[in-house]
């Protein structure tokens, strides 16, 4: 077959040069430009976040950055308020792709469809905080099926369902736990559902396996969406509440919270994939071709309605020739798409010996495997032109999204390489044995500083936190990715200390609640939790026995302890220092008490503590 193009070119340490249709309207001017922006984000992350936050739409804006566990401590927000206020008002906010059919939705047809959806969800009368399995199908349709919302024209929304649904809950301050029924395997269902603290599942129809889960299920109705106007007021959340609960291979649990995964997001849109929202001649359309339970595909929907762009859900890659034609018919100008679902298509388009379809999006990212420089030369042979850049980047859902990857527009690309640190993010590499790897050695790649949209349970770990993945790093500073580190599948996950918060808060009698850990090493720690109860201490039975239900045995506190007050610092920030103390039997510091807004809380709360203690 003939070829265009000089192979070699694309192959070994051959740099790739963005083209022209990327550097028009580029954010930066040159590789060097961006740079100096990445040198400036990773030496001052908290005023490049507090930048990033004021195009949020905040119910309360933020007046400080705060500290690893209690970012902007004084700010909230709705996620779903904040994605359909940004969205554009008019012209095209999602577009929904299947068989060679299209269906779009403005921002005010997503705010009905989502309005819809929140009369369903709150019939199940959830409080604030409480875990939500969505178990609602993209790229495949399970069990015979029908779509929610479907048209005349036999377009099937998947895609659009589980953003609208997420929204939805979100809408209502609930915690979303992704899970897709047409691609994963059901035997995790159940596990997923627990270690995620489920209260309720929502589906598009009943099936066995969802019944044996024995949670209520709320079912999406294919009826006429309500109007924007009949959207109740949006809760509004704490910017490190829980939002998402995301899983990796292994089955460890993230949760991942409103305003970091809303950060990360919107710059790893601008900056990652070339974000550049609006609905002008330079307005973004992002293909979305990953799988609805991955942190790229959180990311890449939430990144692009928060920053005003517009998002194609596609649905099951089947045939190869119809995804060409549908890129070219909707005019996609960024396409994101996973490695393996990638090398699947190229597969079929070699066997059958199908060229290249000529031009394509401007830019292709892959998320995912690593691929080598060969599959690079595939995509020119068999799916685009030399037109379409093609970058990779890291995902993990332990950051909530992305981590690492080019700015599309202004830095050229080494195929197989994945980039550098998203902007706002430092991170390493180290051995076995926590060591700093020299230039051109693998090793496993570390988050250096912790970040607001990092899993709410690797907080309050001491940095450098592993990311889950190996990498080799150049003496440049480019991430080369080697796989995921494998560890075997967990059968059940510590629950973190936010979540029993989330949960108690959320029960009866519970007006506040904090909840620590204290002890020599990770094996050896006890959970303390103290709880301001509206009532007496015999509500203390009832919520051990729903957090029993809820997470199991091993996560109720070892100690619960009713107190009158907690200790809160004069900006209103939790002092969890001072708790962690008064937990472990020690001496509370004049260095920790002088921060306490009312000193007298520390005394009240030691006698508290010490009358309980006889008392048991």
């Amino acid at each position: 077959m003939s070829s265009a193009f000089d192979k070699d070119s694309l192959l070994g340490r051959s740099r790739l040069e963005p083209g022209p249709g990327l550097k028009d309207g580029a954010r930066f001017a040159s590789a060097a430009d961006y740079l100096e922006f990445l040198s400036g984000s990773e030496a001052d992350p908290a005023s490049y976040w507090m930048n990033v936050a004021k195009d949020l739409a905040w119910i309360s804006p933020p007046t400080t950055y705060g500290e690893a566990g209690d970012f902007f401590p004084d700010a909230s927000l709705n996620l779903a308020q904040a994605c359909l206020q940004a969205a554009p008002p008019e012209g095209e906010c999602l577009v929904a792709r299947r068989e060679g059919a299209g269906h779009t939705l403005s921002r005010d047809d997503l705010a009905g469809l989502v309005a819809g959806m929140v009369a369903q969800v709150a019939a199940l009368g959830l409080a604030p905080g409480s875990p939500v399995l969505l178990a609602l199908p993209y790229g495949a349709k399970p069990y015979g099926a029908k779509p929610y919302g479907a048209e005349p024209d036999g377009v099937k929304p998947y895609g659009v369902k589980i953003v609208a649904a997420s929204l939805a809950c979100l809408w209502l301050g609930l915690v979303c736990v992704p899970f897709d029924p047409g691609s994963s395997d059901f035997g995790r269902l159940k596990q997923h559902a627990e270690a995620a603290g489920c209260r309720a599942i929502i589906c598009e129809t009943e099936t066995a396996e969802l019944e044996r889960v024995g949670l209520p299920m709320c079912l999406l109705r294919a009826e006429r969406p309500a109007s924007h106007a009949d959207l109740v007021p949006a809760i509004p959340r704490r910017a490190m509440d829980p939002a998402f609960v995301l899983a990796d291979s292994a089955g460890r649990t993230f949760t991942l919270p409103c305003a970091g995964l809303a950060l990360g997001s919107l710059s790893a849109y601008r900056h990652l994939l070339d974000g550049r929202g609006g609905q002008g001649e330079s307005g973004d359309l992002l293909w979305l071709q990953t799988p609805a339970h991955h942190a790229s595909f959180l990311g890449g929907w939430l990144g692009a309605l928060l920053a005003g762009g517009r998002v194609v859900l596609p649905g099951a890659l089947d045939d190869a020739k119809v995804f060409r034609a549908d890129l070219v018919d909707c005019g996609a100008r960024v396409v994101l798409i996973q490695a393996k679902q990638l090398k699947d298509l190229l597969t079929r388009l070699e066997a059958e010996e199908t060229p290249s379809s000529g031009r394509g999006p401007a830019l292709l990212v892959i998320e995912g495997d690593s691929v080598g420089p060969r599959l690079y030369t595939k995509v020119r042979q068999f799916l685009f032109d030399s037109n379409t850049h093609i970058t990779q980047v890291l995902s993990r859902p332990e950051s909530g999204g992305f981590l690492a990857g080019h700015h599309p527009s202004t830095m050229a690309v080494l195929p197989a390489s994945a980039g550098r640190a998203a902007p706002g993010l430092r991170l390493g590499v180290v051995d076995g044995r926590g060591r700093p790897c020299e230039a051109n050695y693998g090793g496993l790649l570390t988050l250096a500083e912790v970040a607001p949209a990092l899993a709410l349970e690797l907080q309050s770990q001491k940095p450098p936190i592993p990311m889950g993945l190996r990498v080799r790093i150049e003496a440049e500073g480019l991430i080369w990715s080697m796989g995921e580190v494998r560890v075997a599948r967990q059968e059940s996950n510590a629950v973190s200390a936010s979540k029993l918060e989330a949960a108690m808060v959320a029960m009866e009698g519970v007006e506040r609640v904090a909840v620590v850990r204290h002890g020599a090493g990770p094996d050896k720690q006890r959970t303390w939790a103290y709880v301001v109860l509206r009532g007496g201490p015999e509500r203390l039975d009832a919520i051990r026995k729903d957090l029993a239900e809820r997470f199991g045995e091993q996560a109720v506190p070892d100690s619960m302890q009713v107190v009158s007050q907690l200790p809160y610092s004069r900006t209103g920030k939790l002092l969890r220092s001072v708790l962690r103390r008064i937990a472990g039997g020690e001496l509370v510091g004049l260095d920790d008490a002088g921060l306490v807004e009312d000193p007298a809380v520390i005394p009240g709360l030691l006698r508290e503590c010490v009358d309980q203690e006889e008392e048991d």
